[in-house]
């Protein structure tokens, strides 16, 4: 299985270092937690950035977008889309709570969640905390600019 998350360039491409921003800030899935965010396609990392920071200073800025390698047969992934209650895009709390409950209770090392801007797609939080964290490793970087139709009249 593969895994994409897209990050600014000036930060540091080691895996074990992917969740400093998560600890200082929250996300739909988390409160002050190190998680590592990441999707299932390249394309959907892109939507998930743009959809937050959408504004023409930021998208200027140079990105790496990192591939990351999951063994499948290793790692255990949790599915939560059978828990989510209804409107659950609507209530950021609940989501946060369901998020930091599978990371405290280290059941898996992988949580499926669905994408706010696309909820038949799916994001992928990494516990990089579970024995299993060394089963995912970064095959790839490469340099990401947004194309100038994202910020450009």
């Amino acid at each position: 299985m593969y895994l994409y998350r897209l990050q600014r360039a000036t930060y540091s491409t080691d895996i074990n270092s992917f969740v400093e921003g998560a600890k200082i800030t929250q996300g739909r899935w988390h409160s002050y937690i190190p998680v590592i965010y990441t999707t299932e396609t390249s394309s959907l990392a892109i939507l998930e950035l743009l959809g937050y920071f959408i504004n023409q200073k930021f998208i200027q800025a140079d990105y790496n977008l990192i591939t990351l390698q999951v063994d499948s047969q290793q790692v255990t992934i949790e599915d939560i889309f059978p828990e989510l209650p209804e409107n659950w895009e609507e209530n950021e709390e609940t989501t946060r709570y369901m998020g930091n409950a599978w990371f405290k209770s280290n059941r898996t090392c992988l949580l499926r969640v669905p994408s706010i801007h696309t909820p038949k797609e799916s994001s992928i939080l990494i516990n990089p905390f579970h024995p299993e964290f060394n089963q995912i490793s970064v095959i790839d970087i490469q340099k990401y600019n947004f194309s100038k139709k994202f910020y450009s009249t």
